[in-house]
């Protein structure tokens, strides 16, 4: 792997990462202002007429903070990530596309678009980074996002994401009268049968690994021997062919 190339794509990422932190934050310190500016609002209505002045002027305050730290993201990291054209992005910009919005948002889904369909199995992606993937896969408008749609079905054999199977069972089975439609039940109905697949084997692997249920109650394995003996004394007694009082004469 290039060095430069390696560099240039350790910095879009940390870039990336950067933005979605600042997006993070503004999202909560937005969220805190517009909802301290409702309760605001509630008691300056509550409160006399010189309190419920100050009370309006604060909520409108609080209000407006509220507007301004909206998140307004920026497009360039992806657009670095877009010259490099690296798999090893698509976990970070799967971790972008719930807090992401506007350009941003649009920007991602392109270039997931782009990638998924290159992704191979050296590419980690955590519990998270699946569900979002299915998530999209299932809330997904299927005319208007055919293409991001089709990309996700082309990596889901790859990542090994059993959990969408339900919605890939659906994809598949679906009536489709658009093209754009009939394209996405042919990539579901691809996808469908490896995925199956790996479902039967994960349940034959559970299978193995799980405890014999036999008929007898565990604690029937030691069961003492329930032979009885009539006289105690036979238990640990010799067996002998001549009887113990004879008497040897010379």
């Amino acid at each position: 792997m290039n060095s430069s190339h390696e560099r240039n794509l350790q910095g879009a990422l940390e870039d990336l990462r950067r933005e979605l932190r600042k997006t993070r934050f503004c999202v909560i310190c937005s969220t805190l202002c517009l909802g301290g500016a409702g309760i605001t609002a509630l008691f300056a209505f509550a409160s006399t007429r010189k309190g419920g002045v100050a009370g309006l002027g604060l909520s409108l305050a609080l209000g407006v903070l509220g507007c301004l730290l909206l998140p307004k993201p920026r497009a360039n990291p992806l657009q670095r990530l877009f010259e490099l054209e690296d798999t090893r992005c698509v976990g970070v910009l799967l971790d972008a596309l719930p807090v992401a919005s506007g350009t941003m948002y649009e920007e991602a889904i392109r270039l997931l678009t782009h990638l998924l369909p290159k992704l191979d199995s050296s590419v980690p992606l955590t519990h998270k980074q699946r569900k979002i993937l299915c998530d999209a896969l299932a809330h997904g408008n299927i005319v208007d996002d055919s293409a991001f749609l089709s990309a996700i079905l082309d990596s889901l054999p790859v990542i090994g994401a059993i959990s969408a199977l339900p919605t890939v069972r659906i994809l598949a089975e679906r009536v489709a009268l658009h093209p754009v439609e009939k394209a996405v039940r042919a990539k579901a109905q691809e996808c469908l049968p490896v995925l199956e697949e790996s479902a039967r084997e994960l349940r034959d692997y559970g299978s193995l690994l799980r405890p014999s249920d036999g008929r007898e109650p565990p604690d029937v394995l030691l069961r003492p021997a329930t032979a009885t003996f009539d006289d105690p004394s036979e238990l640990l007694r010799a067996e002998s062919s001549e009887p113990e009082n004879k008497v040897v004469k010379l």
